[in-house]
């Protein structure tokens, strides 16, 4: 199915009529741009970088995905709104409401043994709208999930809160709650309700030890559709199996991708990135131009990698590649590593991308000690025998930065010999 941008900004002159595309979110926006890990970093960071339960699964699922969307901004792909699901959702939650009002235990409940009514707090219609949060101070991160209802256990002390998901389908024959989550395409609502309760759990509120899904599964084997809609309704209950480490870890191998200047492998069934990668190599069989070369690498850097291979040979555009996104050498032809601009553009923005020059440069005591001087910590790829020199050593402590990838201490990357030289000693303390 081809997707056109339409406008649908209602207080736009161009409401309702095609626009053009742009496969990139919008950094003119505050909300985008504080979506977009790599502009987010360049700001003040006073506010958490904000991840959705979504943007975790998407993680999980094809961590190249991943990173071009929530790192470089790659807009994602439009889809169909499920209109008919939200709507059932809205009018599901209407109803759960009026018996949380009441404080009675819905019917669902009695027919599934479940002793617990609706839960009324004044924190359920945020958890259900904006979603209930958690913010990672150690990492800066905002982790959020936006729960669709939230029951508790009559009686209990301390509140003993149940996780409901609700959940609209239309499948032939009746649900089979013993076999829903062998379903490959359920197991995914296993990980939302295990994230769900990680929330809860760093909030300090005790959760049931079952989540729910409250099943809505359209009747098909009717003989007249009328005006209405029929549905079966099925609750099913899932325990809880993991532990909040789980999460913990995850979280973790999250931030180290989003700070690497490495784009990570593609998972191999990920359509989204078999679509782009064909895409792109039946675009080469065209013959492009220069100027085309450089509009496109101007606009996105990091698509240096999928241009023919001459551009990568070419200077001036792997320059405006480069110059947009230095990680962009990585793709470069070898022939531009002793380029001593190019390289130190790349260095600028991480010590890291000095790998990548050319042996003669990192062997060069004039071109390491500008390299040092921009980014102390290139001298972690300089030659060996430079990071034995005093003078060169001095340069790059003097030029380590604190928001940096690194989270090492610069003494390591320095020869044992001048590890405790008192000079260097003393501007590595003052930096502290």
């Amino acid at each position: 199915m081809i997707f056109l941008n339409i406008d649908d900004d209602k207080e736009s002159p161009t409401y309702g009529k095609l626009i053009p595309a742009d496969g990139m979110k919008s950094i003119g926006r505050k909300q985008d741009k504080n979506r977009i890990y790599s502009y987010w970093k360049k700001g003040d960071r006073k506010n958490p970088f904000t991840i959705s339960r979504s943007g975790v699964s998407e993680f999980l699922d094809c961590k190249r995905c991943f990173y071009l969307g929530r790192v470089m901004g790659l807009r994602d792909m439009k889809t169909l709104p499920l209109t008919l699901a939200n709507t059932n959702d809205r009018q599901v939650k209407k109803e759960f409401d009026k018996f949380r009002d009441e404080e009675k235990s819905h019917p669902v409940m009695i027919e599934n043994n479940l002793d617990a009514v609706p839960y009324k707090d004044e924190r359920v219609k945020i958890w259900t709208t904006g979603g209930i949060k958690f913010e990672n101070k150690e990492l800066n991160f905002k982790l959020t999930g936006k729960l669709d209802d939230v029951w508790i256990i009559k009686n209990s002390k301390p509140a003993e809160l149940i996780i409901v998901d609700y959940k609209t389908q239309a499948k032939r024959g009746k649900v089979d709650k013993r076999m829903y989550f062998v379903d490959p395409f359920h197991k995914g609502y296993k990980f939302q309700l295990e994230f769900y309760r990680y929330l809860f759990i760093k909030n300090d509120l005790t959760v049931y030890p079952k989540g729910y899904l409250l099943v809505y599964n359209a009747i098909q084997e009717r003989n007249e559709f009328g005006k209405e809609m029929k549905f079966e309704r099925v609750l099913i209950d899932y325990n809880f199996e993991k532990k909040p480490e789980y999460f913990d870890k995850i979280i973790g191998a999250m931030k180290e991708v989003m700070d690497s200047v490495k784009i990570p492998e593609s998972n191999p069934s990920c359509l989204n990135c078999a679509y782009i990668k064909c895409g792109s190599q039946l675009l080469k069989t065209k013959k492009m131009e220069k100027k085309e070369a450089l509009k496109i690498v101007q606009r996105d850097g990091l698509e240096l990698q999928n241009l023919p291979a001459h551009f990568k040979k070419d200077r001036e555009v792997v320059l405006e590649a480069v110059k947009e996104h230095p990680s962009a050498i990585m793709d470069a032809d070898e022939s531009l590593m002793k380029d001593k601009e190019i390289i130190l553009l790349g260095v600028d923005y991480s010590g890291h991308l000095l790998e990548f020059a050319d042996d003669s440069l990192r062997e060069d005591k004039e071109f390491v000690l500008e390299a040092v001087k921009i980014n102390g910590y290139a001298l972690e790829y300089a030659d060996d025998s430079l990071k034995k020199d005093k003078e060169v050593v001095l340069e790059a402590v003097k030029a380590t930065r604190r928001d940096h990838k690194y989270n090492i201490d610069v003494l390591e990357i320095i020869d044992e010999s001048l590890r405790n030289d008192p000079d260097i000693l003393a501007i590595v303390n003052k930096k502290k």
